[in-house]
């Protein structure tokens, strides 16, 4: 390894242990070079190098036009995919609120105003609840402009899901298309045994 190769990997492990040791836990963004240069006594040159060497190890990542930040870990959540329920109820049962960001809409619903925090809420309130689905989930690689949206590299891993549920009359009532980051997501089945697997023998 020569001279300048060991400068900035060194300086990688120092910048690694001082985020992981809470010196930055106030700030989301990491500090800008004029600010980091001289706190470890490098030159920027140096400084981009071992920062980029922590967004390769998936620490750091970037934003276009705004830094560096850091990635925080996030609380794991499980949900249950043998049973029909919306997101907004899958966070609220493990004492988290959903939030959404609009990028599109059209009406395709009566009155789309009347639509709270809850698409499942609204349906049921209407006489429209699903009463069964049919879900698909498989493993992806993030496209980048959903990378973008959920904070996490281009090509990230993630969790593919396409639903479709129905009314108790056979009409489809949702379609929806989502993706779960990897890193924080699972998807969790109870399994039994087929009856004809649990039958004693007489």
């Amino acid at each position: 390894m020569n001279g300048a190769a060991a400068v900035y990997r060194h300086l990688a492990e120092r910048l690694r242990r001082e985020v992981e040791s809470g010196r930055f836990a106030q700030v989301e963004r990491l500090p800008g070079e004029r600010e980091l240069a001289p706190f470890f006594v490098v030159s920027r040159t140096t400084l981009r190098r071992a920062i980029s060497a922590l967004v390769g190890e998936g620490l750091l990542f970037h934003r276009q036009g705004a830094g560096a930040f850091i990635r925080r870990a996030a609380p794991r959540v499980e949900a249950p995919i043998s049973r029909l329920t919306g997101f907004s109820e899958d966070m609220a049962m493990r004492g988290l609120r959903a939030g959404t960001r609009e990028l599109a809409s059209g009406v395709f619903l009566p009155a789309p105003e009347a639509i709270g925090p809850s698409l499942y809420e609204t349906l049921k309130a209407r006489g429209f609840g699903p009463a069964r689905g049919l879900q698909r989930l498989r493993a992806a690689l993030l496209p980048d402009a959903d990378a973008d949206l959920l904070a996490v590299p281009k090509g990230s891993p993630t969790l593919y899901i396409q639903r479709i549920a129905y009314l108790s009359d056979g009409r489809c009532v949702e379609f929806p298309r989502s993706y779960y980051r990897a890193d924080t997501y699972d998807f969790v089945s109870e399994l039994t045994l087929a009856p004809q697997s649990r039958r004693s023998k007489p």
